[in-house]
């Protein structure tokens, strides 16, 4: 009988840049003491689990996250670049209120939901495909095992899963969620 795999995905913690609505993109902001306490307590969070591989984006917010939970199952972190968060070009490091004075046209065009490069970055589609791929590369590894955690960055996550799900990879009820820090989704997958 074939073994379900399972795809654990997290957000990061807090940043003080989420807190002051800054647009992190691809920068490399850390926690603050709120969310190096968030990856503490994932620890219990998570107590259900059993991790036989762990992902995370290369960004410290990201590995830092992973840390406690690594340790406490003595698992190594893989490091993967296309887990990295969407890349907004000359939008990351602006408050959001900045690339809407900086960038009216922009603003309105994705205020209204369109996807293209803000900033001259990648369009949610093209983080989709990276996303994605990285997820599916992530469970395909010899060593995944059966359960899979991947520590990732909220429209990362996102648009990586409803992705997966379009493509028929995993089942969704409804869109993949905004992921709120450390918020995290178990999906089954039904192909790989």
């Amino acid at each position: 009988m074939a073994t379900t795999r399972r795809l654990v995905t997290v957000r990061h913690g807090e940043t003080d840049w989420n807190l002051a609505r800054r647009i992190q993109g691809q920068m490399d902001v850390p926690l603050n003491e709120t969310g190096r306490l968030q990856a503490l307590a994932l620890t219990n969070t998570l107590a259900g689990f059993t991790p036989t591989l762990i992902v995370s984006s290369d960004s410290q917010r990201a590995v830092v996250t992973a840390i406690p939970f690594a340790t406490q199952h003595k698992t190594p972190i893989h490091l993967s670049p296309g887990l990295r968060e969407i890349y907004v070009g000359t939008w990351e490091g602006l408050h959001i209120a900045e690339a809407e004075r900086q960038h009216p046209e922009e603003y309105a065009r994705w205020h209204s939901g369109e996807d293209f490069p803000r900033g001259g970055g990648e369009t949610r589609a093209q983080t989709a495909r990276r996303v994605a791929d990285a997820l599916l590369e992530a469970v395909r590894r010899d060593d995944a095992g059966d359960t899979v955690f991947a520590f990732s960055h909220g429209v990362a996550l996102r648009v990586g899963l409803d992705l997966l799900a379009a493509e028929g990879f995993i089942a969704l009820e409804e869109p993949a969620p905004h992921f709120g820090n450390t918020q995290w989704m178990a999906v089954d997958l039904l192909k790989d």
